[in-house]
């Protein structure tokens, strides 16, 4: 195989912190490597490092990054995506640095980006959150930590099953090692104990010998060189126990108790409903008598392809276009929004219109990967994803019983994916939520609709 790409040394460090320190890397041809990590761990500026002049190339290549910013253009995210996408691709390079291929996408672009990279002759690089697109296309993960590089062979599923084997062997390091320090420190708490005893013997025996002179000084020092025996024998264990290597385990996933308070909570068994409902923007129409019944406390998912209406939808659910539960209290995700104040800490933003304490809140955002020590820092400092779990960490934790949330995965890492759909499962309220993350919806929903000839029709339960 012939190098493409190596770089030595590589060093980067933004506000006095180390986002990268990595000895090495090299990629070579038909090289297919997926980079997973948390949100601000560094994946951009890896991709970015590896395509600049601090690198070593051996051939050109292409570079999709992330599409984020679409205001201001007729065309909708997943049109951009996939005009960038054909271009980047068909252009004659030797490889392929790729940041988040997949957001805005529908699933027919999805799977066309899938085929693609398959018949690609290059190298690809990629930093994507969906689980499936990494399963079909990667046959190496990077997982970025701490700054350093892990490499994992295979595809998306296979480095899970490799973490989880890691993680079953570090459980029984540890559970070992606990039974080892255990062990050691009974022993030497016996060799002080015995020590001590013998002490009090020797003492005692002492007053009563006081009159033997030879025999006694002999005893004496039969006596203190076995208790320097035994002294010398326990701080030797817990010299031992010192130099002991510990494990440290993965932080477990706290589970978080969601609840609505009363005077939120929705009797309605269908709090949104439509019934022959029409949208439409000009001549160009979107829905056309358009009817459903969203039930009470389901998650449900909404699909189709990009421009199909998934978003109207969710615009005029917030205008009371269609029949309304009174006592209905929606929030809404979009992607087109952002924090407004990036001057507030992390907590005090939390902390507007939420009805949970200081410790639950800390909960959630520790489930999301934020750090409990990190939450006193302003908003301004995080990245564009680690802004995203804020919003949608803060959304599940205000006053509201029914949330919409438009791709809620879109530019967030795969840990925190995972960590969102406990939380979404466990929440109290009902869920309506627009995604083309498979993985997700599977996870998930327990019922699917889809947007299909200007209507919305129900096609899973489960």
């Amino acid at each position: 195989m012939t190098l493409r790409v190596k770089a030595q040394q590589i060093y980067v460090e933004y506000h006095n912190k180390t986002i990268l320190d990595i000895e090495s890397l090299e990629i070579y041809d038909y090289d297919r490597i997926g980079i997973v990590g948390q949100n601000g761990s560094g994946k951009t500026t890896l991709l970015k490092y590896l395509m600049s002049t601090s690198a070593q190339h051996f051939g050109t290549f292409s570079y999709m990054p992330q599409q984020r910013d679409y205001k201001d253009t007729t065309l909708s995210g997943g049109e951009i995506t996939r005009a960038e996408m054909n271009k980047q691709i068909n252009t004659h390079t030797h490889g392929l640095f790729a940041d988040e291929p997949t957001s805005h996408l529908d699933q027919d672009g999805i799977q066309d980006l899938i085929d693609s990279f398959k018949y690609y002759p290059g190298f690809i690089v990629v930093i994507s959150h969906d689980r499936n697109f990494l399963d079909e296309t990667v046959h190496k993960i990077w997982e970025l930590k701490e700054g350093k590089i892990v490499e994992y062979w295979g595809n998306y599923s296979d480095y899970i099953q490799a973490k989880d084997v890691e993680r079953k062997s570090k459980q029984q390091a540890y559970e070992n090692i606990q039974k080892e320090k255990n062990r050691l420190e009974q022993a030497a708490l016996k060799k002080r104990d015995n020590a001590i005893r013998m002490e009090r013997r020797h003492k005692a025996s002492l007053k009563k010998n006081n009159t033997k002179g030879g025999g006694r000084l002999a005893f004496e020092k039969s006596m203190g060189s076995k208790q320097k025996s035994l002294h010398k024998a326990s701080k030797s264990i817990e010299k031992r126990l010192e130099h002991m290597e510990d494990v440290t385990l993965d932080t477990k996933t706290p589970i978080i108790n969601f609840r609505l308070s009363k005077e939120i909570e929705l009797h309605n068994p269908y709090p949104i409903m439509s019934e022959g409902v029409d949208k439409a923007y000009g001549d160009r129409i979107i829905f056309k008598k358009l009817t459903f019944q969203f039930k009470l406390g389901e998650k449900i998912a909404i699909i189709g392809p990009n421009g199909s209406g998934k978003s109207t939808l969710f615009k005029m659910i917030m205008e009371d276009t269609f029949t309304i539960s009174p006592k209905a209290k929606i929030g809404y995700f979009s992607q087109q929004e952002d924090i407004q104040n990036l001057d507030q800490t992390i907590i005090e933003f939390m902390k507007e219109d939420s009805i949970y304490q200081i410790s639950e809140i800390r909960a959630v955002l520790a489930s999301l990967n934020i750090d409990a020590l990190a939450i006193t820092k302003k908003l301004s400092v995080l990245s564009g994803g680690e802004r995203m779990k804020m919003r949608l960490a803060k959304l599940l934790l205000s006053r509201y019983n029914i949330l919409l949330l438009d791709e809620p995965t879109n530019y967030m890492d795969v840990f925190a994916i995972e960590a969102l759909e406990s939380l979404i499962k466990n929440y109290m309220g009902t869920v309506i939520f627009v995604t083309h993350d498979m993985t997700f919806i599977n996870n998930v929903a327990n019922r699917i609709y889809e947007i299909n000839d200007f209507n919305l029709l129900e096609v899973a339960e489960f």
